[in-house]
């Protein structure tokens, strides 16, 4: 019921939830007050279920099957889903191990366009496959530290053999303090002379000043760290490339005070191709672990890398990253290395490049659906932009399927207003053939009788055979009497004044009395202690009055019983015969009388039941909200 009530109520559709069950990806779909309302297939396979599982009408039954060894992981889901449910925004819970795999718990709210919440989605991203590499880079890096352990025992003795020092740069004073290897390392004895910033620029490669000055100015600027290379000259005119790394040292209140700094001869390195090989290697493996990251959604995702001018404005992005969704996405394997704006244009006029500048201005993330008619696409996506360090992550979903699925909603929507307005007017049509039919049959033959009757009936008549003109007034009398009596059933039909002035009740027990004389009627009305609305009261008087016309028109049935029930906020009608009964799927006897209940029960919402195997049994439930 649950599911049904997201599926009347528009928040998901019939097509969307075939789509959403059979995705290769693990997902619960949940209602706003945790009700599980869907599956994925995988989900189900995952979690040992079926669809017909008890646990899946409990949400915490599901959860259960969590703790398999974190006693307390239900709870922690649970409250991340309540979470989920008073900010509006995603939580994702990292690394739990379930069932024998390693998941990533996502709860992601679904909004509608007033940033209601419309439903839950509950997904377990398996991660087991990037888990066992960290395991195995821990491995390596608990290797790696140790033999940084023992290179820096080294680092020790290769400052004692001069291949390495330190020095600090008092900003406001511009001092310079060398450590002794420092001295050694630029080929000097220690304390041979007072190092100064243009003795620096003296011993510098040419160009090499002006770059190391730029790079420390942005890290005393940004309070933050350094790296350079300075090519230097020794006494003996030998070149050589000194590595250097430091940190600006501030006070309290946040002002730089000085540089602190390590410099290290990375001559041989730099000469050494196997140092380059191997540095290019790891590069090479970083950049596979995110492509395999990126490979692992269906998702278009692509990393960019801002491109600017001279006046630092972001003019373009450079395209560093694809996923293979994105590549299958827009059909090209060739989009590393392009410029993003270069080869897709129509971001520009669409919107999203202004998006893209603003995410990388503000650092908050930002999503937006549209339309995108450009480079032959004509297609709707659903974008993220998240900015990474100083490049941006774009994401892109294809969402077209999902917008003609709600078109269609719509087509359908509008058809059963189209049909139900049809309906009306054939019924109003009816309604007046059948008030014809009436005068013509019922009042037109009556006052014609009484004409035919008043011919012979003059004042000559009246003096001649008093008696027989008696006769002949009487007669005239009581079919003008049957006529006055024909037009108040018409119009008691019609507009009964009844309802108005004393309610549902006693209009339904004054309809039975009138249908007394053809069949015997149990009339019953139980709960209507108040009025109700207007529109509701002449609903079901008219539902009543339709079924009781079809009961003494085609049911053949010598009894009858009607009940009307209002039980809190809901309302039974109950009308039984024991007639002959009919066949519902060939209703023709009905026809549109049927149509016309049918579509009353519709748009109020209600529900209607027929049984009429043996006699005719018609259940109709209505829901009165606000009564």
């Amino acid at each position: 019921m649950e599911l049904n009530n997201y599926i009347n109520s528009g928040a998901l559709s019939v097509s969307l939830l075939q789509v959403l069950e059979r995705l290769p990806e693990a997902y619960l779909i949940l209602s706003v007050d945790k009700k599980i309302l869907t599956a994925t297939d995988l989900y189900l396979e995952l979690m040992g279920l079926s669809r017909s599982s008890a646990e899946l009408s409990n949400l915490a039954l599901v959860l259960d099957l969590y703790n398999t060894s974190i006693p307390d992981l239900s709870r922690r889901v649970s409250k991340a889903l309540d979470e989920v449910l008073l900010t509006g925004e995603s939580r994702t819970i990292d690394a739990q191990y379930i069932r024998h795999r390693y998941y990533e718990i996502i709860q992601t709210p679904v909004l509608n366009e007033q940033r209601e919440l419309l439903y839950i989605i509950h997904k377990l991203l398996d991660i087991t496959r990037l888990i066992k590499k960290e395991f195995e880079f821990e491995r390596r890096a608990k290797n790696d530290l140790k033999k940084l352990t023992e290179a820096a025992d080294l680092l020790s003795k290769v400052e004692e053999a001069g291949s390495t020092g330190s020095y600090q740069l008092e900003l406001q004073s511009q001092r310079i303090t060398f450590s002794d290897g420092m001295y050694r390392l630029l080929g000097y004895e220690p304390g041979a002379f007072e190092p100064t910033t243009a003795f620096l620029k003296v011993i510098s490669y040419r160009g090499d000043d002006e770059v190391v000055s730029g790079i420390i100015s942005d890290a005393i600027r940004n309070h933050g760290t350094y790296e350079y290379t300075r090519r230097i000259y020794l006494p003996n005119k030998e070149m050589r490339y000194i590595l250097s790394k430091g940190k600006v040292i501030t006070d309290q209140a946040g002002e730089a005070l000085s540089l602190l700094g390590v410099s290290h001869d990375i001559t041989s390195q730099k000469k050494s191709s196997e140092a380059l090989i191997k540095a290019h290697e790891e590069l090479q493996k970083s950049n596979a672990l995110l492509q395999s990251i990126f490979d692992a959604t269906l998702i278009g995702i692509s990393l960019l890398r801002p491109i600017r001018n001279a006046q630092n404005e972001i003019e373009d992005f450079t395209i560093v990253l694809v996923s293979k969704g994105l590549e299958n996405e827009t059909g090209r394997k060739d989009l590393v290395g392009k410029h993003y704006a270069a080869e897709f244009p129509g971001i520009k006029p669409a919107g999203l490049f202004d998006i893209m500048i603003k995410v990388m201005e503000s650092g908050r993330p930002e999503q937006h659906e549209y339309f995108y008619p450009f480079e032959g696409f004509n297609r709707w996506f659903s974008c993220t932009f998240v900015k990474m360090d100083g490049s941006l992550v774009a994401t892109n979903l294809d969402i077209t399927a999902q917008r003609e699925a709600e078109a269609r909603i719509r087509d359908i929507q509008e058809n059963q207003k189209l049909e139900v307005f049809k309906a009306s007017l054939r019924t109003q049509e009816e309604e007046r053939r059948r008030i014809a039919e009436d005068l013509r049959n019922g009042i037109g033959q009556l006052l014609y009788a009484v004409k035919i009757n008043l011919k012979p009936v003059d004042a000559n008549k009246a003096l001649a055979d008093p008696e027989a003109f008696h006769r002949a007034k009487q007669y005239a009398d009581k079919i003008l009497a049957d006529a006055i009596k024909e037009v108040r059933r018409l119009s008691h039909q019609m507009t009964p004044a009844i309802l108005e002035d004393f309610g549902l009740e006693e209009t339904v027990i004054e309809l039975c009395k009138q249908f007394q004389p053809d069949i015997d009627l149990s009339c019953r009305v139980v709960g209507l202690t108040n009025r109700l609305d207007s529109y509701i009261e002449l609903s079901v008087y008219r539902m009543v009055q339709e079924l009781l016309v079809n009961v003494v028109r085609h049911a053949a049935a010598s009894e009858a019983i009607i009940e009307i029930i209002k039980e809190g906020r809901a309302l039974t009608i109950l009308v039984q015969d024991n007639g002959i009964g009919f066949n519902p799927a060939q209703s023709g006897k009905f026809g549109l009388g049927l149509a016309t209940l049918l579509n009353k029960v519709r748009m109020l919402n209600g529900t209607i039941n027929i049984e009429a195997a043996a006699g005719t049994k018609v259940t109709i439930n209505l829901p009165l909200e606000g009564v």
